[in-house]
């Protein structure tokens, strides 16, 4: 299908997950002219509050995933672990769904996703796949330590990851049995000793047209991303080699969207894939402020088969998340005198419980430079806490 810009008020975007991207795909597809409606199992999701409708249902639903179809022109989804058979059944019946089934259906098993991208000699990570507990003492062997065993399905912000720092027999089968091995495809990754975590948002349309975001720095604390500062410091020719993998990347998977792509930059300056998330991605939240199109907007041009445009860094930037401290209601502490601080633009999400770990808002600074913003993204860190109470 093909969209007819000047028909714009009459499209209807059905997004499936309520969270924080879901929210801000719904406040710009608003913006957009675009009726909006939202699949979460959580009643008064973030997008949920935003959007014109919520269907409340379950990610694994199909009745929920028939409604939201039955009202939707495309529909697209804010992250992965959703049923890729039941996106397929909505496309068997006619419907459009960007980025497609079968692309999140690789991509969704990390195991399958990084089989995928070797096949096609794109750089990875090493790995070996581990199907049982010898099969993980086979890849201790080759691979050494330390290493990270990883379920195929499921995982992020470091759930669903364990560090094997011991290769003794006792040490590999508490790993292999904390991740469930014996239900669960596994597959064990060798650590890279890597000067650097960056990612780039990269996004494809229907014409095969590609633009490429600025390449981030990333610095995760206990896998769960912490700050995103843009530009990166990498050399150029690694800044090249970055966007023109993520450009062959986004012409190997052949859909439309956005796409975030991580890497590792070893000490070496070489570049390898760490994980494809095929949708607007944490690390590309600064371009809402520091880009002339935000990622969000690029992914509904290229979902509605609208026009691309190469993004602008209009200015350095730093993202930082905003984490839960205490289980219970939000409370942002501080933000008064965080909302001071010049160049800073604070994004509370409005889940309604807070708990260690939990992404319940996020800000980013623009300044002159990366040195002052990094500089006022610290002072608003120190002041700005979100706890429960």
């Amino acid at each position: 299908m093909v969209f007819d810009p000047e028909k714009i008020y009459s499209v209807t975007l059905g997004i499936i997950g309520g969270g924080q991207l879901g929210k801000m795909l719904a406040q710009k597809a608003k913006t957009m002219g675009l009726r909006v409606v939202v699949l979460d199992p959580t009643p008064l999701s973030p997008a949920g509050e935003v959007c014109d409708k919520q269907i409340v249902s379950d990610f694994f639903d199909l009745d929920g995933f028939l409604e939201i179809a039955g009202e939707s022109d495309v529909l697209t989804y804010e992250f992965e672990h959703i049923s890729a058979s039941y996106l397929k059944e909505l496309e068997d019946r006619g419907h459009i769904v960007r980025p497609s089934s079968n692309t999140l259906e690789i991509i969704q098993d990390k195991r399958r996703q990084k089989e995928f991208l070797e096949s096609h000699d794109i750089p990875v990570t090493p790995f070996m796949g581990v199907d049982d507990l010898d099969g993980l003492k086979e890849a201790v062997k080759s691979l050494g330590i330390p290493a990270m065993l990883k379920t195929s399905k499921g995982g992020y912000d470091g759930k669903g990851n364990y560090l094997i720092e011991e290769d003794i027999e006792e040490s590999l089968k508490r790993a292999y049995e904390e991740l469930g091995g014996d239900k669960n495809s596994l597959y064990l990754e060798n650590h890279i000793d890597f000067q650097m975590e960056v990612s780039v948002m990269a996004a494809r349309n229907n014409k095969g047209e590609i633009v490429i975001y600025p390449v981030a720095h990333n610095i995760h604390h206990e896998s769960i991303l912490h700050t995103t500062t843009v530009p990166s410091s990498l050399p150029r020719s690694v800044v090249e080699k970055v966007k023109e993998l993520s450009a062959e990347i986004m012409a190997l998977y052949g859909d439309v969207g956005i796409f975030g792509i991580e890497y590792f930059v070893d000490q070496k300056d070489e570049v390898f894939v760490n994980e494809i998330a095929p949708r607007p991605h944490n690390s590309g939240h600064y371009t809402i402020e520091a880009c002339d199109v935000s990622q969000f907007e690029t992914h509904l041009r290229a979902i509605l088969d609208l026009p691309l445009v190469n993004p602008t860094l209009l200015r350095p930037a730093v993202m930082v998340n905003l984490l839960g401290e205490k289980k219970g209601k939000p409370v942002a502490k501080g933000l008064g005198r965080a909302l001071e601080i010049e160049g800073l633009s604070l994004h509370l999400y409005r889940k309604n419980e807070t708990r260690p770990g939990r992404k319940m808002g996020h800000f980013t600074v623009t300044a002159n430079t990366v040195a002052d913003a990094k500089e006022k993204a610290d002072k608003a860190f120190e002041v700005l806490r979100i706890i429960g109470e």
